[in-house]
C-alpha cells in the first residue's frame, strides 16, 4: 500500500510524457521504467509464440536486455523526421487525437523538448543499427518500407552500445528503489 502511494512520487516520469521535462535525464528513466512493461509482454509473447508490434517514443534502442535479442526476432525502428518544421507539422494533428492532454499547442510548446528526444533516439538506433525509417512522408509509404525491411533475411541482433545516459539512468533507478525498500 505504502509502495503505491509513494510511486508518483518516487517514479513521477512514469505519470508523465515523454517531452514532461527538458532534459535527457527524464526521458531515459521514464524509458527504462516503461521497459519493465515491455520486457514482460515480449516474455509473454515468446510463451504464447505471437508476434506484435510494440510501439512507443520511450522505446529507446540499448535499453532492452540483450537476451531479448536470443529469443526473439525483434526488429528496433526508429522513426524520424529531419526537418524540425515538418516536425512540427505532423506534430499539429494532434489536435484531432490528444485533446484531452493538451492537444497540438502542447506539442508546440514543447517542440524543443520532443526534438531533443527524438535525435536521441536516432542516436541511439545508428549506434544500435536499428533501421531508421524515415517517417517524412505518407503512412503508406513509411508502412511498405518497414515491411519491405522486415521480409529480408536481416534480423536486428541488438548491438551492444556504450550509453552513459542510460547508465545513469539505472543509477537513479536504483537509488530510487532502495529508498522504497529503506522505507517499507
Amino acid at each position: 500500500y505504502m509502495i503505491g502511494d509513494q510511486a508518483d512520487a518516487l517514479f513521477p516520469e512514469l505519470y508523465g510524457s515523454s517531452f514532461e521535462q527538458d532534459n535527457l535525464d527524464w526521458f531515459y528513466t521514464q524509458s527504462l521504467l516503461s521497459m519493465i512493461g515491455t520486457s514482460g509482454s515480449i516474455d509473454r509473447l515468446v510463451k504464447e509464440n505471437v508476434s506484435a508490434v510494440i510501439d512507443g517514443v520511450s522505446l529507446i534502442p540499448g535499453t532492452l536486455a540483450d537476451r531479448y535479442f536470443e529469443v526473439a526476432n525483434i526488429v528496433w525502428v526508429v522513426a524520424c523526421i529531419d526537418d524540425e518544421k515538418s516536425h512540427a507539422e505532423r506534430l499539429g494533428t494532434r489536435n484531432e487525437t490528444g485533446i484531452s492532454r493538451g492537444g497540438a499547442k502542447r506539442y508546440r510548446q514543447k517542440i524543443k523538448t520532443i526534438r531533443n528526444n527524438h535525435d536521441q533516439l536516432v542516436v541511439m538506433g545508428e549506434q544500435s543499427g536499428a533501421f531508421i525509417l524515415d517517417n517524412s512522408g505518407t503512412l503508406s509509404h513509411a508502412l511498405d518500407e518497414v515491411l519491405h525491411h522486415i521480409k529480408t533475411p536481416y534480423c536486428d541482433r541488438g548491438i551492444e552500445i556504450h550509453d552513459p545516459l542510460r547508465e545513469a539512468a539505472c543509477q537513479r533507478i536504483k537509488q530510487r528503489a532502495n529508498k522504497i525498500s529503506r522505507n517499507s
